[in-house]
């Protein structure tokens, strides 16, 4: 099932963080998409499509929203 993880963008010059699709491998660890839409010479993002990310839920806007906190290595 496809889900939206927010992953933190670098050199932004502030914290902005960028709506990507995902899917639940397990628990609250998700498999980063989003190879199309990712550009490395428009954003730098803290983790690539490919890696895996632990999450937790926050509020953005007053809506829960799932927020990457780590990179996990790929088994």
């Amino acid at each position: 099932m496809k889900n939206v993880i927010y992953v933190k963008l670098l050199e932004e010059g502030t914290t902005v963080f960028r709506p990507v699709p995902a899917v639940k491998v397990m628990g609250n660890v998700y498999r980063i998409e989003s190879e199309d839409s990712y550009n490395p010479e428009n954003e730098t993002w803290e983790f690539l499509p490919g890696s895996l990310a632990k999450v937790t839920e926050v509020f953005f806007g007053g809506k829960p929203a799932l927020l990457q906190l780590s990179f996990m290595p790929n088994p």
